[in-house]
């Protein structure tokens, strides 16, 4: 069985100056997270997931954004040691976009709306916390897709 990854970038719908503030903050902590961790792998390769997540626990980030920066540094020092003699030492500029995968990200549609709630350095997410994000027809079509298991039922629509 093959598995398919979807990727649907979804804009927040006019972030506040204090949201847009806070996630470009986020961003710099991510970058700052993902090169810290490819520094302690160029220290000592043959850390674990758990050393590093405990190494990278300084950084004022949820657990959950800190993993993935991990994962995304592993990978690139993966690929670096695949091709040490041609390329350089790898880095993250300084404000990446930080990713989020299925477990850490929840959509909800809310009086016509489609909100995302992420995690953030707000604290634990609640449904206040949701923000609205900007659609098209395309990612409407596949955010639909995703929330109904592609049966097509229960569409929502703006």
């Amino acid at each position: 069985m093959s598995l398919n990854t979807i990727t649907i970038k979804l804009p927040l719908y006019r972030p506040t100056l204090v949201k847009q503030d806070m996630y470009r903050t986020m961003r710099s902590y991510f970058s700052q997270a993902s090169n810290q961790a490819l520094l302690y792998l160029q220290e000592s390769p043959i850390r674990n997931a758990t050393e590093l997540d405990r190494l990278l626990r300084s950084i004022p980030l949820p657990s959950t954004l800190l993993q993935e920066a991990r994962k995304q540094a592993v990978s690139r020092y993966q690929d670096w040691r695949k091709h040490a003699n041609t390329k350089g030492f790898p880095s993250f500029r300084a404000n990446i976009s930080i990713l989020f995968d299925n477990q850490n990200w929840r959509l909800r549609f809310d009086q016509g709306h489609l909100k995302i709630g992420i995690p953030t350095i707000e604290g634990h997410l609640t449904i206040d916390k949701y923000v609205p994000v900007s659609t098209n027809d395309y990612s409407l079509f596949w955010v639909n897709y995703l929330l109904t298991g592609g049966n097509g039922s229960k569409q929502q629509t703006l």
